[in-house]
């Protein structure tokens, strides 16, 4: 599965695991310090200031770096910072053991805020830094909660908002003689089956699914799929989850890995490998979110398949609610940092349309704010225009987060990739499931650990536009 390599590859790797005690080795670069000289600029005397950046996105690292370096030399208030891309397997257990001994960096990526980031006390609210001028750039996306705030503070501003997609190769479709992407669940199953049978000589497949990680596979597909036909796992007007209505959709990817059209070994495959066989022509299609387009972008040498990215497609073709934007968020500022004008004004920096307008145009995202969408040019990079956002994207009001839950036995993704896999039914399985997660959403609510999401007249084809 080798042939390509990603280019850019700056990932600083931990040098040591989790233990149960941390070595200064561990540690290298976290925290802030002040230097002992003094610079100027202009008329102002600054003191130097040495900030700590940590993110587990690799992905836009290189254009992030150039943008630290031009912050470093340009910024009037004295500050340097260290960037440093960690191991995203573990970071977030890197960030706790740098609170515990007082080397927290000062600026990081993160997401789970209202289960993890924020309980913890790690994050500093941003609300007392934000102008009139500040929130009105934003407008309605100044505040999501649990995706930028919590509770009605603000604990990041959005950059970019991931929307989803279906990859497809343009080659193998036309191989098998079907003119357009398909619309259904049905058409998807069909046109799946089709790509394999003209692909038998190439080892190609008509679908894949990457279930190494059914957390996040299952989110990017079957999850997505649902909302645009109308629902989530949980049901704003009875305030429960309800994951019945993904019984056409399972079955649909069950069919697929029972008739062959799945490509081998979808069952422990990770995401990196996926797009490797994608890039190599192997794989007709797959569901993703919107960094799809710059991986590919990267790979040294570039792919020759023609690809495209379509919409997601529904369980009768039509679309009755939007797909969910996610990721809204993006720097937060630590707080344990004892610096936090000089980290605000660095946030103030990467945040600004010049940095964030280079950010889009280069496809490494697709940014959200308005006034950058209205000064960028298209993206130059394969498909990158095919994720930006339309009517049939939107954010959503927030659902109990699962990850706060104690459900008992097995999550809802792992039971799902179980009946894809053939090791049990949906029928079986869907009572008990919507059980326990209701249970366990009940004793949260009770013990104050999550809210009470409930909203009985929220219709979510009314988000379609917004």
């Amino acid at each position: 599965m080798g042939g390509f390599k990603m280019k850019g590859k700056c990932i600083r790797f931990l040098t040591q695991a989790i233990a149960f005690s941390i070595t200064a080795t561990l540690l290298v670069g976290c925290g802030s310090s002040n230097g002992q000289a003094v610079k100027k600029s202009g008329q102002a005397t600054v003191t130097p200031v040495k900030l700590t950046w940590w993110t587990f996105q690799n992905s836009d690292s290189v254009y992030m770096k150039a943008m630290v370096a031009k912050y470093n030399k340009e910024n009037k208030v004295g500050v340097t910072i260290d960037y440093v891309v960690q191991s995203s397997n573990n970071f977030r257990q890197a960030l706790d053991l740098a609170f515990q001994s007082n080397q927290a960096p000062d600026i990081f990526t993160g997401q789970d805020i209202a289960s993890y980031y924020v309980p913890k006390g790690q994050i500093e609210p941003l609300d007392k830094y934000l102008t009139p001028a500040m929130k009105a750039r934003y407008g309605t996306k100044l505040y999501s909660e649990g995706d930028n705030g919590v509770d009605g503070k603000i604990y990041s501003l959005i950059n970019t908002g991931i929307t989803y997609r279906l990859m497809y190769n343009k080659d193998l479709f036309k191989k098998a003689g079907i003119a357009a992407p398909p619309k259904t669940v049905n058409e998807m199953v069909v046109d799946a089956k089709k790509i394999t049978e003209v692909g038998k000589a190439d080892k190609a497949y008509g679908f894949a699914i990457n279930m190494k990680n059914t957390q996040t596979s299952i989110e990017r597909s079957i999850n997505i799929i649902g909302q645009m036909s109308g629902f989530r796992n949980y049901d704003y007007k009875t305030g429960l989850f309800n994951f019945s209505p993904y019984k056409p959709i399972v079955q649909a990817f069950a069919t697929m890995a029972k008739d062959g059209s799945m490509f081998p070994g979808f069952e422990s495959l990770d995401v990196d490998p996926m797009r490797t066989q994608f890039a190599q022509g192997k794989i007709g299609m797959y569901l993703s979110g919107a960094w799809e387009p710059s991986w590919y972008d990267a790979l040294s040498p570039k792919s020759t398949v023609d690809y495209a990215a379509a919409p997601v497609p529904t369980i009768d073709g039509n679309v009755k609610a939007p797909a969910y934007i996610s990721g809204l968020r993006w720097l937060f500022m630590s707080s344990k940092s004892a610096h936090k004008d000089q980290v605000w004004d660095a946030i103030k920096f990467f945040y600004s349309d010049a940095v964030q307008t280079g950010y889009n145009e280069k496809g490494l995202g697709v940014v959200m704010v308005p006034s950058v969408l209205a000064k960028s040019k298209k993206s130059t990079i394969k498909a990158m225009s095919d994720f930006l956002p339309t009517k049939e994207d939107a954010i959503y009001p927030p659902i109990p987060n699962v990850r706060a839950l104690k459900i008992e036995g097995s999550p809802f993704n792992d039971i799902f990739a179980n009946v894809i896999t053939g090791g049990t039914t949906f029928d079986k399985e869907i009572g008990p499931l919507n059980k326990k997660y209701n249970d366990a959403l009940d004793q949260a609510i009770k013990s104050g650990k999550v809210k009470d999401y409930k909203k009985a007249n929220f219709n979510p084809s009314s988000l379609i536009g917004k």
